[in-house]
């Protein structure tokens, strides 16, 4: 979407070192990326922009900081043999105490719940019923679960964490034996890839309008950019008549001045392509770029969001959360638990090596022989035996090493990341050291304080999560599709939901939720209703 300029010895822009694009559409087309392109700018800016938020750090930045310490990264050894010898391990407390606080957090599933407007009008709770059923069935066929696990994690160590919520109708192609012998292909839904996908976005895939507007369906616009391989692109926007101009590893970008479309090299990345995806939901705008190519609409002002909510009104289909808040709603970032222990774990690192360095020159001292020959170090082992001159004098070097120094220090600081993060009694480990109960109790009520502030977060993510899949819900799984039938007639045909392993006043069945279109706008007494009720009791084989 946006490129570096070459330039002359005057310092402006020389476009006779730039490779224009065979890429040439209309000036509709030109327009929407100029307007798409200047949103890029911004969104990739604020991605990069150093926040004192982040300790002077951007998101980027952040992000590998904080990974780093949640997946025990260790400098590489110094090349300088004065410093290889000594440690340079860490100690993994930061990786186990925030695994510790997702497991805490996870122990009960949060999923959405359902609740009727209305609990003493029957219509509100019984719709409210039905559509805790199918949201259930939705739950139970995708990877919820999973996603969910993921998002805590990613929450725990990234300033962001977003689930986005997608309907996806994919298609495959079948070889189907005809009557003949012959055989036909022919294309069905991928029952597999299709459906509703719960999925994990990465924090560095989502670009934004206002790094100071907390709420995320309040931003202008929001930006979803992935790299993925060039075969996953061409499957994906290969029928569209602008994708005979992507290439992979190569970018387009529009050039306002001089209205033409330029080219130019990623580097090390050959085989892959950039899909962009904007959004807009003020101007109800969806338009995905692949390496700046547009691949929206021939009519540039049919491109609307994808998911609409229950009034079909557009809406962003992300939902964000974090550990903790920075400030009061104002930061649309949050300070992950990784970044809250990272001067304690550097601290304990420091101590740590400090103490293994010590201990080794504790046990292998450097030594000083006065009056004697010079003797290697390839001597000191166990029953190794050396002669020296007559008065000659072995001293050891070095101060009086305080070990215990080491040792107190590094228990401070971990107890420092205990009152931060989560205690050991919390996280089902025996204290290693005798403690008062007062104090065993301040450190589990510190804990507990901030596993219930995530919690808020996590809670209200899934609430919102909830509202994104009640739109999928009524806006695909309970709406008629055309179905083939023999012969090439076609008819309008409604999905049946099948939920196993129900129980229900001690028994267990298959819960089956069944859309008729002859029910529509039908007005029914209680008696009727009764019957209907009778009547699928006893369809399903009754007791």
């Amino acid at each position: 979407m946006i490129g570096t300029y070459p330039t002359t010895s005057a310092g402006k822009v020389d476009y006779a070192k730039l490779t224009i694009s065979t890429f040439q559409p209309s000036i509709e087309v030109k327009n929407l990326t100029k307007k798409v392109r200047d949103d890029y700018g911004i969104g990739y800016e604020i991605m990069n922009r150093k926040f004192e938020e982040f300790n002077n750090l951007s998101l980027i930045d952040r992000m590998n900081v904080d990974q780093k310490a949640f997946n025990n990264y260790v400098q590489p050894k110094s090349q300088n043999p004065d410093a290889a010898w000594r440690w340079n391990g860490i100690r993994p407390i930061t990786r186990n105490k925030l695994l510790s606080i997702a497991a805490h957090v996870i122990a009960v599933m949060l999923y959405p719940e359902i609740i009727a407007q209305n609990d003493q009008d029957e219509t509100d709770k019984k719709a409210a019923e039905i559509m805790k059923y199918i949201m259930e069935w939705m739950v139970q066929n995708s990877d919820y679960d999973m996603s969910f696990l993921y998002g805590v994690i990613a929450a725990l160590v990234n300033p962001v964490a977003y689930l986005e919520a997608e309907y996806v109708e994919a298609m495959q192609k079948v070889k189907i034996r005809q009557e003949n012998g012959e055989i036909k292909e022919q294309e069905m839904i991928d029952e597999i890839l299709s459906g509703f996908q719960a999925n994990n976005i990465p924090a560095d895939e989502i670009m934004i309008a206002n790094p100071y507007e907390y709420y995320l369906q309040r931003q202008r616009f929001i930006i979803r950019k992935k790299w993925v391989d060039y075969d996953e692109a061409e499957a994906i926007y290969g029928e569209h008549e602008n994708f005979k101009y992507v290439k992979p590893g190569i970018k387009c970008f529009y050039d306002n001045d001089m209205g033409t479309f330029y080219e130019q090299n990623y580097e090390g990345m050959n085989t892959l392509c950039e899909i962009s995806i904007y959004k807009n939901r003020r101007e109800d705008m969806e338009i995905p770029f692949v390496n700046g190519i547009y691949m929206g609409e021939a009519d540039v002002e049919n491109n609307s969001i994808k998911h609409r909510d229950y009034r079909g009104a557009p809406k962003y289909n992300l939902v964000k959360f974090g550990y903790h808040p920075i400030d009061e709603k104002r930061f649309y970032f949050y300070q992950s638990a990784a970044f809250e222990a990272f001067h304690d774990q550097q601290l304990a690192d420091r101590t740590w090596r400090l103490f293994i360095d010590g201990t080794w020159l504790e046990v292998m001292s450097p030594l000083a022989i006065i009056g004697g020959k010079k003797i290697g170090s390839n001597v000191f082992f166990p029953g190794s035996t050396v002669n020296l001159p007559k008065d000659s004098n072995v001293l050891k070097l070095g101060p009086q090493r305080d070990l215990s120094a080491a040792l107190n220090a590094l228990k401070l600081t971990e107890q420092s990341m205990e009152d931060t993060l989560i205690s050991k009694g919390l996280s089902g480990q025996t204290e290693d050291e005798q403690k008062t109960y007062s104090e065993v109790a301040l450190a589990e009520r510190n804990a507990r304080i901030n596993l219930g502030i995530f919690g808020e977060t996590v809670a209200k993510a899934v609430e919102e999560f909830g509202e994104l899949m009640i739109d999928i819900a009524i806006n695909n799984l309970t709406v008629a599709h055309i179905q083939e039938l023999t012969g090439g007639n076609v008819q309008m045909a409604y999905r049946s939901l099948l939920l196993p392993n129900q129980t229900e006043e001690g028994r267990n069945f298959t819960r089956k939720i069944t859309f008729d279109a002859t029910m529509i706008n039908r007005k029914m007494t209680k008696e009727e209703v009764l019957k209907e009720s009778y009547d699928i009791f006893n369809r399903n084989g009754g007791f």
